[in-house]
Order: C-alpha cells, then sequence, then structure tokens
C-alpha cells in the first residue's frame, strides 16, 4: 500500500511522477475550470487558487510534448515557507486517486486459475478421456456399474473443460486489462 510519505518522496525525486501528477490534478479540475485555466470551485479538488494557471498550462504542455522543462520541474520543486515542494501540497490527492485506481484495479482483476492448475486439469483430461475410450470400446467390462463409471467420467470431463474454458478465457480477459493499464501507463 502506498502512503503519503511515499507520494511525497517521489515527486521530490521523480521528475515523471511530477508530469503525471500534474496531469491527474488537471484532469480533477472541471471543464470550465481547465478551459479559464482556473479554480472556480472551491471543492477541494483539483489546483488551488495560485496553481490552477500554471498546474493546467504544464499538464497540457506535459500532455503534448511528453516531458517537463527543468525550469517547469524546479517550478514545482520549489520549496513553501514550511520547506514543503509546491507539488507536495496535492500528496493528499494523489494518494487519494492512487487508492482509487489500486482499488479499480483489483475488483477489474479476472480471478484465473493458475496456469500449472490449467496444465494439470488437461493432464488429468487425457487420463479421463483414456479410460471413457476403454469403457466405450468395452474393455472394462459391461452392465450397470460400468455405465455408471462412464457418466461418472463424462462429468468429470466436462466439468474439466469448464474449468479450462472458463481459465483461457479469464487469463484473455486479465491479458487484455494489462495490456490496458500498460497503455495508459505510457
Amino acid at each position: 500500500m502506498t502512503t503519503k510519505a511515499e507520494i511525497i518522496e517521489l515527486l521530490k525525486t521523480n521528475d515523471r511522477a511530477v508530469a503525471r501528477a500534474l496531469v491527474v490534478l488537471n484532469e480533477r479540475q472541471t471543464a470550465t475550470e481547465r478551459s479559464a485555466e482556473s479554480t472556480i470551485n472551491d471543492n477541494g479538488v483539483g489546483f488551488t487558487p495560485a496553481d490552477a494557471r500554471m498546474g493546467t498550462s504544464m499538464a497540457q504542455f506535459y500532455t503534448r510534448f511528453g516531458r517537463l522543462s527543468e525550469k517547469q520541474l524546479a517550478y514545482w520543486r520549489k520549496p513553501n515557507v514550511r520547506g514543503v515542494p509546491r507539488i507536495c501540497k496535492y500528496a493528499g490527492q494523489l494518494l487519494e486517486i492512487a487508492q482509487q485506481k489500486a482499488q479499480a484495479a483489483k475488483m477489474m482483476e479476472p480471478k484465473v486459475q493458475p496456469v500449472e492448475d490449467v496444465g494439470n486439469l488437461m493432464e488429468e483430461r487425457m487420463v479421463l478421456e483414456e479410460q471413457l475410450s476403454a469403457y466405450q470400446e468395452g474393455a472394462m467390462g459391461d452392465g450397470p456399474e460400468q455405465d455408471l463409471a462412464m457418466q461418472a467420467l463424462s462429468d468429470r470431463i466436462d466439468q474439466i473443460n469448464k474449468s479450462v474454458f472458463a481459465a483461457q478465457e479469464a487469463l484473455a480477459e486479465r491479458q487484455a486489462f494489462l495490456d490496458k493499464m500498460r497503455r495508459q501507463a505510457v
């Protein structure tokens, strides 16, 4: 779990973290605030009135060019009268955003059966299919007991097929989710 102190340290040392912070803070501004490059609503989200113009401008710059200049970074890392860098006053909001994203990612993360379990299931299915084939060919005898055994084998094979199919779907969903998260991180 990320803490406010970890976010502050990241903002002090990581240029990309400062730039991404500006972007997410700008996204929290209302559309009117973004277009006016000011803070209109006193809602405790996004930039403070003193930072709205510069924050919006630099967030747009980063979005357009993928970087901030040394001068822009220095502006946000300049300590206030208490010695705290300007960008760090937003650590609470950034922590909240990080927690929301982590929670959303966790909720979206598909429940996947481990790949090794899928392999074991497929191996079990092969063995059961061989046994079923032997029953069907009459090698295991004939009668009601064999019919029950064949039905039990068929039922177990169906269960395995459903589990393998569900696991393959979940893996595909997980891969799509990870691909989406990678694209958003860029």
